[in-house]
């Protein structure tokens, strides 16, 4: 296939900000979208209550002790719950920022190595993937993880090339934040990334430095809060808990949490977490051993399969897991991309051609799916079929040519991307009944009446209901009417009560999505119910 010439290979500055301009407001859709069942909503209700407490060292939730996830992501999203409310936008408001912090740093981290050009396309590839969409809109612990793993990635790497103590005062301070944010991984991705740098590149004696001692303190001094709490709460085993059973008891068995993956788990899941760019991150996995001592850095390299092998061997695993190894999959998908760009036609270029043509038409394809699963309005119709052309005419106008099949990638990335923060995911928390029911308990309880629960523990349902809501007593109603939610086990124990209304509301499980709930005509039959019941005295 000939290529035509063109003059620039790389991005111009206007178009690399417009791309990550609009990737910023894609994902800014997130925001507003309801938090998901069940850990996003967990981790929501979990600040909010945290918040209530005037206690930020001790975790509960629903009142109960809690002892799994670091503390970092409850403070910062109940200080934002504090200021802007128990809505979605403030909860995920700190881990949101803090995402879009991290490409920048991995920008820097980049020029550190490579050309500008490389720095821009890790950039690009970063906030331009499916995993990246996902961490921004669905928050978990792990996207301040990925965050502060990458500021401290940069932030140390400053401090190999120049030697200056605020660079390593700044990645220790950035590591004790991924250790409050998910646990010794935060201070284990780093070490399995840059330690083998070193040793390949004989740098491993220049870290031998009285500098190196303020690691442990900065580190100790970040972490003593959070020590103090669980200390508190929990004694030696809380401390034994965050140190050992969290993270590296879940390799040894000592974790209770078991699903026994295959060891191969995280190999289907990397491919669609890097989706535009798969094609170019198995290119430039390759690439890297194929040019092995030619590296400007293995940090790369060995961030990726060193964890990749450590989570491989957990046993118990979750898709969201490998989410931490996106930064360094971006790196070796930009230099794929740098490195294809500028090289001359080969023969097996048409491979390329083929498959990344084949991955853009199934990418394009997607929205048609959401559209039949939740059909939209002529608005949504009209931006995707506007956006199709657009992409197809750059083909015809521009010619087929490199820089056009990646810029196109990410063209169809964008409009997919797009329509699903826009139409997907907010037509989809329809059925997401525990937040439907407390947004509608918010506008349709005029006369304040009191509001019980009993057997939800759907958390989206507490958080927008502004705390835990109390168990309905089954006894006697001192008020002149009250409310309570329930599901389909619970209903059967109000038949006693003659004076109730009843309203019922559709709730699925949205994080496990099944092709016979995305069908319209099978849907009916995977939706369960929760139930609004308005119980008036009994004169």
């Amino acid at each position: 296939m000939h290529e035509k010439a063109h003059s620039a290979l790389t991005f111009s500055t206007k178009s690399f900000y417009l791309i990550l301009g609009l990737s910023f407001i894609i994902s800014f859709l997130g925001l507003f979208i309801p938090v998901m069942e069940v850990d996003a909503s967990q981790y929501a209700s979990m600040s909010l209550e945290l918040l209530q407490s005037n206690s930020f060292l001790q975790l509960t939730d629903l009142g109960e002790n809690y002892l799994d996830k670091p503390p970092l992501l409850f403070w910062l999203s109940a200080i934002s719950i504090k200021l802007l409310g128990n809505t979605s936008f403030a909860f995920k408001l700190p881990s949101f920022l803090l995402a879009w912090f991290s490409v920048y740093a991995l920008y820097r981290w980049v020029q550190l190595y490579y050309e500008e050009s490389i720095a821009r396309y890790a950039a690009i590839a970063y906030t331009c993937s499916v995993g990246f969409l996902i961490f921004t809109n669905d928050i978990r612990t792990d996207t301040l993880l990925i965050s502060f793993v990458v500021l401290s990635l940069w932030q140390a790497s400053q401090w190999l090339k120049n030697k200056r103590i605020k660079h390593l005062i700044f990645a220790s301070i950035f590591a004790g934040f991924a250790l409050l944010a998910k646990g010794p991984i935060g201070l284990m991705v780093p070490i399995l990334a840059i330690l083998p740098h070193l040793i390949l590149k004989k740098e491993l004696r220049g870290i031998f430095q009285l500098q190196v001692l303020l690691i442990p303190i900065v580190l100790l001094f970040v972490l003593t809060p959070m020590l103090i709490g669980l200390y508190q709460q929990w004694g030696m085993h809380g401390i034994r808990f965050f140190f050992w059973e969290q993270s590296f008891g879940r390799i040894t068995g000592e974790n209770v949490w078991e699903n026994d993956a295959s060891y191969f788990y995280f190999l289907h899941n990397i491919i669609w977490v890097v989706l535009p760019f798969t094609l170019f991150f198995i290119y430039g996995f390759i690439h890297t051993i194929r040019n092995w001592k030619e590296q400007n850095e293995y940090i790369s390299f060995f961030g990726l399969i060193l964890p990749f092998i450590a989570l491989s061997l957990s046993h118990y695993k979750l898709p969201h897991y490998i989410y931490v190894l996106l930064p360094f999959c971006a790196l070796l998908i930009a230099k794929a991309i740098h490195h294809w760009l500028n090289q001359q036609n080969k023969k097996g270029d048409w491979a390329l051609y083929f498959g990344q043509s084949l991955l853009i038409a199934a990418i394009l394809i997607l929205p048609i799916l959401i559209f039949i699963a939740f059909p939209g309005n002529m608005l949504s119709y009209a931006i995707y079929i506007l956006g199709v052309i657009a992409l197809f005419l750059s083909f015809y106008l521009l010619g087929w040519n490199k820089k056009i099949f990646v810029l196109n990638s990410i063209g169809a990335y964008l409009l997919v991307a797009f329509i699903i923060n826009s139409h997907g995911y907010p037509h989809l928390l329809n059925y997401q009944g525990s937040s439907a029911i407390a947004f509608y308990l918010k506008k349709n309880n005029p006369e304040n009446l009191p509001i019980y629960q009993h057997n939800i523990w759907w958390r989206a349902f507490h958080y927008y209901s502004g705390g835990k809501i109390p168990e309905f007593n089954f006894s006697a109603i001192d008020q002149e009417a009250v409310l309570v939610v329930t599901d389909e086990k619970g209903l059967e124990k109000f038949d006693s009560y003659p004076n109730k209304s009843i309203e019922r509301f559709d709730h699925f499980n949205i994080t496990r999505l099944s092709l016979d709930f995305l069908n319209p005509k099978t849907r009916k039959q995977k939706l369960n119910s929760l139930y609004l019941i308005t119980i008036k005295k009994t004169p």
